[in-house]
Order: structure tokens, then C-alpha cells, then sequence
């Protein structure tokens, strides 16, 4: 009984963290800006939240759908949310990343040093050189 209590809590407070997490840095909006949405049924970023929480519960999206917990929320919902030709992901890593860098990173930073942003998006793996 004690492993279930456990569990409960542990699932709760994981909830608890995602949605300060989303509420500092304005999910909600940022989805929103880039043409994330949906006509009807669930909103938007609770799709999201759903998606975003299954790393952090070490399920898979199969695993979770088979579980009671998705309530109505089907299979075809979640992928037509994330394939939707509508919803510009890419900016929204960069707005999400912009906002972290600017409203975390920074203050952290002495205004002497000169800020630099690198952005690596090379799709292959590089390997060290062997002497």
C-alpha cells in the first residue's frame, strides 16, 4: 500500500513542477504565437502538457493511451496535433529556448562578458579525429 502512495505522490508532484514550468515560461502563449491550436476537443496545451509529461513518467505514448489515464483522448488526437501542417515547431523551440536564455541564463551573466549564442543544427554525429 505504501508503493501506491509513493507512486500517487510522485506523479503528483512531477504534475505540480510541469505546470510551474509552463506558467514561468508562458507555454500557453509561445504555442499560441506559433499556430499551435485546435478547433475543438482538447485545448492545445493540454495535448502538450500530456506529451511533454510522458518523458518525465518513462512512458511511451502507446503506454499511456493503454493506461486510464488519457480519459477521452485518443491515438489520432495526439498525432494530429503533432503532424499538423499548421504548427511551426521550430519556432516554437526557439521562442521557448530565446525565453529561457533571456529570462534565466542572462541574469546569471556579468553585463561585462559578451554574450554569444551558438546554434549547431548539423544532423550528423561528428567523430574525434585519431592520431
Amino acid at each position: 500500500m505504501t508503493r501506491l502512495t509513493q507512486t500517487a505522490s510522485f506523479e503528483n508532484e512531477i504534475s505540480s513542477i510541469i505546470g510551474a514550468f509552463f506558467r514561468t515560461f508562458g507555454i500557453r502563449a509561445i504555442l499560441k504565437r506559433t499556430g499551435v491550436h485546435k478547433t475543438k476537443g482538447v485545448p492545445a496545451v493540454m495535448l502538450f502538457q500530456e506529451l511533454f509529461s510522458l518523458v518525465f513518467h518513462h512512458k511511451t505514448l502507446f503506454r499511456h493511451l493503454a493506461s486510464s489515464v488519457s480519459g477521452d483522448t485518443g491515438k489520432d488526437t495526439f498525432y494530429r496535433f503533432v503532424n499538423s501542417s499548421i504548427a511551426n515547431w521550430m519556432r516554437f523551440t526557439t521562442l521557448l529556448a530565446a525565453k529561457a536564455v533571456n529570462d534565466v541564463i542572462e541574469p546569471l551573466i556579468d553585463e561585462k562578458r559578451v554574450n554569444v549564442f551558438i546554434v549547431d543544427d548539423t544532423p550528423y554525429e561528428r567523430t574525434a579525429r585519431r592520431r
